[in-house]
């Protein structure tokens, strides 16, 4: 996978922001009339999953995702499911995060895969191209399942 020199610059912000090491989070934030919340548990087997729900463009709500899945990295979990089935809207932003996300997975030699993307978020994905960059599930169950 290339994410070329924007993935690079997006992977330094990764490195740079402050790491929260709770396991179980939520965090809320308005946005243009909306509220986005971010929300982190373990699974069986040694999976970590986020949960993200509501608009997904940058700013305090983006925070969180990167500490996030940095918490999952440093707790050393090699597989990680990031449920975007709550997920209303998406802009460059946040896709940038999702990128950082895999490229720091995949750098590692772990897997992420995405889950429960509805129809408008399946479309950007599809013509974008990022279904070629991401392992992407229909339901949480089928991501789980799809780990090797």
């Amino acid at each position: 996978m290339s994410t070329g020199g924007g993935g690079t610059a997006i992977l330094q912000l990764f490195r740079e922001c402050h790491i929260f090491r709770r396991v179980h989070s939520t965090l809320s934030v308005q946005h243009h009339g909306g509220t986005m919340a971010v929300k982190t548990t373990t699974l069986d087997g040694g999976i970590g999953l986020i949960e993200v729900s509501g608009s997904l463009v940058g700013g305090e709500e983006t925070d969180k995702l990167r500490q996030s899945v940095a918490g999952f990295v440093d707790r050393e979990y090699d597989k990680l499911i990031i449920d975007l089935g709550k997920v209303t809207y998406i802009n460059s932003t946040g896709i940038g995060v999702l990128v950082a996300a895999q490229t720091s997975y995949s750098r590692k030699g772990w897997q992420i895969k995405i889950c429960g993307l509805n129809k408008n978020i399946d479309n950007i994905f599809v013509i974008t191209k990022l279904t070629l960059v991401f392992d992407v599930a229909d339901t949480r169950d089928a991501a789980i399942k799809g780990f090797k």
